[in-house]
């Protein structure tokens, strides 16, 4: 395996992106809405950083588009909707990567009525792999059009547990 971020990089990219939420919703509700499985470990490092003054809530979502394999079906199932009432309040999508943009696209469109206002937060942004026109609002770090694995990205649901962001070689 080759480490492309290591647990500082990413701990210290977290951190920042905290910062840029902690400052523009000082004022307001804010709901993040975790993507399972990938999004859980980016969700809780970036809720513990956000400023513990901001009122927050966090809930879960379950979506899938690639079964066992190493490509997306290009379909976007739901598998898990939210059970928190978001009505009122600013919603972050936080996932492990936005690769297609399918995923992204489909969550944006089903919480824009939900919300006072929903934006993205993704570990990982892969522009070279890119069908739909939508960008991330929070981006971890850009990647090549390449596999990744670990901090919540799996093969196969294996790897999830790595601490850095790797490349299978």
């Amino acid at each position: 395996m080759k480490v492309l971020f290591t647990k500082v990089q990413i701990e210290t990219r977290v951190m920042k992106i905290a910062k840029e939420i902690s400052e523009k919703y000082k004022d307001k509700k804010l709901t993040l809405v975790g993507v399972l499985r990938g999004g859980a470990p980016f969700l809780v490092d970036l809720m513990r950083e956000i400023d513990p003054k901001i009122d927050l809530e966090i809930d879960f979502i379950s979506v899938g588009s690639y079964g066992s394999g190493k490509e997306s079906s290009g379909v976007v199932t739901l598998h898990k909707d939210t059970t928190t009432d978001v009505s009122g309040r600013y919603v972050i999508i936080v996932d492990d990567i936005c690769d297609s943009g399918r995923t992204t696209e489909k969550l944006k469109k089903m919480f824009a009525h939900r919300g006072e206002a929903c934006e993205v937060a993704c570990m990982l942004s892969k522009p070279a792999r890119r069908k739909v026109d939508i960008e991330p609002d929070y981006i971890g770090f850009e990647v090549p059009d390449v596999f990744v694995i670990g901090y919540g990205m799996d093969a196969d649901n294996k790897y999830r547990n790595l601490k850095d962001i790797c490349v299978e070689e």
